[in-house]
C-alpha cells in the first residue's frame, strides 16, 4: 500500500518527465543539416574592407548656391573628406596629390565660373574623369519636400534602364557608383538603407533625385515589396560635357556634340546685336544719301555761279 500511495501522490513528476523527454527530442533535431552556418563565403563580415573615400571641395569663386549644394552632398556621403577651397590658378592635376595625401580614391570638385557651374567627378589616380555642367539646382534650404531620413545612413543608388544600354552612360554609372556609393561597414555610416539616390537619363541630361524609403503602413515594416518613396532633396541636373581617360588629364574618350556652353550663347547673342546695329546704321546712311539726291539744285551753288556761259 505504501508503494501505491507514493505513485499516486506524485502525478506532477510524471508530467515533468514527459515534457523533458519531448524537449530532448526537439533539441536532437538538427536545424542546419548541411552546415550552412560554417560556410566561409556565406558568413557576413563586419570588418571595414572596402576603404573608399571621396574628396568633396570647391573653388574660391564658389557662389552661395554652390556652397549649399556642396553641404548637401557632404551630408549624403558619410565617407567624404573635406578640403579647403581650391585656388583658381592651381592646375587640375594637382588634385591627385591632394587625394593621395588624404587617402581618397575619388574626387568631386565643384567649380563655379562666371555663368555656369561645373562638377568634376574623377577616380584617382588612374581615372577616368567626368566633366558635367550643373543646372536646375534646388537645395534643402529652398525645398519643401516631406521626406526625411536618418543622418549618416547608407544611400541606395538606382539608375535608369538606359544606363545599361549606352556605352558612355555605363561608364558614368560606374563612376557615380564608386564616388557616391558608401562602402559597407563604414565607421561613419549606419548599417541600413532608408533613402536612395536616383539617376534618370532624359535628353542627354542626368536628373538626380533623393528619396526616402518608408513602409506603406506599420504592417509592412520588414516587407521590401510594400515600400513608398518620398522625395527629400536636394535635386539637380547634370549635363555631361566630356569624359577623360585619366584623372583630370588624358585623351578625350567621349564628348557631347550637342553641348553648347553659355559663353557660346553670349557670343551668339552679342553678334546678333552687332549685326542689328550695323543694319540700322546702314539704313540711316542710305536714308541720308537718298535725301541728298532728291534735293533740288540751289541757284547760288558753286557749279552754277562759276559755270561757263552757254553759247547760243
Amino acid at each position: 500500500m505504501t508503494g501505491e500511495n507514493e505513485e499516486l501522490n506524485h502525478p506532477d513528476e510524471l508530467e515533468n518527465e514527459v515534457i523533458d523527454e519531448d524537449r530532448k527530442d526537439e533539441e536532437e533535431v538538427d536545424t542546419d543539416p548541411y552546415k550552412i552556418k560554417n560556410v566561409e563565403y556565406l558568413k557576413t563580415s563586419k570588418k571595414y574592407k572596402d576603404k573608399r573615400k571621396v574628396l568633396v571641395f570647391a573653388n574660391r569663386r564658389i557662389s552661395h548656391l554652390g556652397m549649399s549644394l556642396m553641404k548637401d552632398l557632404k551630408a549624403l556621403l558619410p565617407h567624404h573628406k573635406s578640403e579647403a577651397k581650391w585656388e583658381n590658378k592651381m592646375n587640375y592635376e594637382e588634385i591627385n596629390e591632394v587625394c593621395e595625401m588624404n587617402r581618397c580614391t575619388s574626387a568631386m570638385y565643384l567649380e563655379s565660373r562666371k555663368s555656369e557651374m561645373i562638377l568634376w567627378i574623377a577616380i584617382t589616380p588612374e581615372g577616368p574623369t567626368l566633366k558635367s555642367r550643373v543646372t536646375n539646382i534646388h537645395t534643402l534650404k529652398d525645398s519643401t519636400f516631406l521626406g526625411n531620413c536618418l543622418a549618416r545612413s547608407r544611400p541606395l543608388l538606382t539608375f535608369d534602364r538606359s544606363f545599361g544600354e549606352v556605352p558612355h552612360l555605363q561608364l558614368i554609372q560606374r563612376m557615380l557608383s564608386q564616388a557616391m556609393g558608401t562602402p559597407r561597414n563604414h565607421p561613419r555610416s549606419m548599417p541600413f538603407h532608408d533613402h536612395c539616390l536616383s539617376f534618370f537619363n532624359f535628353k542627354d541630361h542626368i536628373i538626380v533625385r533623393h528619396y526616402q524609403i518608408s513602409p506603406k503602413n506599420e504592417f509592412y515594416v520588414n516587407n521590401p515589396e510594400n515600400q513608398t518613396l518620398t522625395e527629400i532633396g536636394p535635386q539637380f541636373v547634370l549635363e555631361p560635357i566630356l569624359i577623360l581617360e585619366g584623372s583630370f588629364k588624358g585623351i578625350t574618350l567621349w564628348r557631347n556634340s550637342k553641348y553648347i556652353s553659355p559663353m557660346m550663347v553670349r557670343r551668339y547673342k552679342h553678334s546678333l546685336k552687332m549685326e542689328k546695329r550695323r543694319k540700322k546704321k546702314g539704313q540711316k546712311v542710305r536714308r541720308n544719301l537718298k535725301v541728298m539726291v532728291d534735293l533740288p539744285e540751289d541757284e547760288l551753288s558753286i557749279s552754277k555761279v562759276f559755270a561757263a556761259p552757254s553759247q547760243g
